[in-house]
């Protein structure tokens, strides 16, 4: 039998281990910080990725060069009377859409001079063709339908090799054979001229094949750019003569090329080229007994009020 002596120091034996342990577990929760590696169910080992930079990268750094290059080549282009246009592309060509577009008008012009020429001389027929200046080989040809003089329009589409370095091209329209494939050899001749002839019913008419309408058009990798009208003084065409050389145009006889266009838009005075979407609408003037009494009657109006 266990006696009450021994029954009192196995309780206090007992009652010291539980302190013991008790005061063990408390250290343990004491020692534990705030930032020690404890599974709360969310990962400890998290890494930080770095917010991306916004210095741009080797590719927008040239586009953006690109972009300065474009700026300052449309501000040259325009302070020389130059407008431009983007062009759609198919593959590494670009793709220049132009319609020729009667118009009537209060006085003769372009498309009656034409007429005449061809009634003149029906072998003839009239030709268009663009084509390279300053030694630029690549030319295109279009013979006009006859229809054009019935229905008013007639269109064309080229595709044109380009690249940054700009392309002087030519659009002519002219009296032609069947056969002919240019219009830059036949002959330069004031429209005036063309209807004094006709008037005065001199001998050979329709003999002589005739450049009757020209514009000057220049290529680059953007699109086509063209004179907004007919550059006036001497200074404008030094001045493209110098954008020439600073941009480097393709071809050989660059200066020639330009001195050539110069006389055809000064000789030819063509209307301005006329811009609808991305296509190029050049205009033949004819004369309209209706068109003038209406253009008479708003001139008027426009007058008394």
């Amino acid at each position: 039998m266990i006696s009450k002596k021994q029954i009192f120091f196995l309780a206090g034996t007992l009652v010291v281990l539980i302190f013991l342990i008790l005061r063990n577990q408390s250290q343990k929760v004491e020692n534990i910080s705030p930032n020690s590696n404890i599974d709360t169910g969310t990962p400890q080992n998290v890494v930080i990725i770095p917010a991306p930079t916004d210095k741009p990268s080797s590719n927008s750094t040239f586009e953006q060069k690109q972009i300065t290059k474009y700026a300052k080549w449309q501000l040259q282009e325009k302070n020389l009377g130059l407008r431009g246009i983007e062009l759609p592309k198919d593959g590494q060509k670009s793709v220049l859409t132009i319609e020729v577009k009667i118009k009537p008008y209060c006085t003769p012009g372009d498309a009656d001079a034409i007429e005449m020429e061809l009634k003149a001389n029906s072998q003839n027929q009239l030709l268009a063709t663009l084509e390279g200046m300053g030694s630029v080989k690549e030319s295109f040809t279009w013979k006009i339908p006859k229809e054009l003089f019935t229905s008013g329009v007639a269109q064309q589409e080229f595709k044109i090799s380009t690249t940054e370095k700009p392309l002087q091209y030519g659009f002519y329209l002219c009296t032609a054979s069947s056969l002919d494939k240019t219009c830059q050899d036949k002959k330069l001749r004031d429209i005036n001229e063309i209807f004094t002839e006709h008037l005065t019913k001199q001998t050979n008419l329709g003999q002589e094949k005739r450049i009757i309408f020209y514009q000057y058009l220049l290529f680059d990798e953007r699109g086509v750019s063209f004179f907004e009208d007919v550059p006036r003084g001497e200074q404008k065409i030094k001045e493209l003569k110098d954008y020439a050389r600073e941009r480097d145009f393709q071809g050989a006889k660059i200066e020639e090329g330009i001195d050539k266009a110069s006389v055809g838009l000064q000789t030819l005075r063509s209307l301005p080229v006329q811009i609808d979407k991305n296509r190029l609408v050049l205009e033949l003037p004819k004369y309209d007994p209706i068109a003038c009494a209406n253009f008479q009657k708003t001139q008027k109006s426009s007058e008394e009020k």
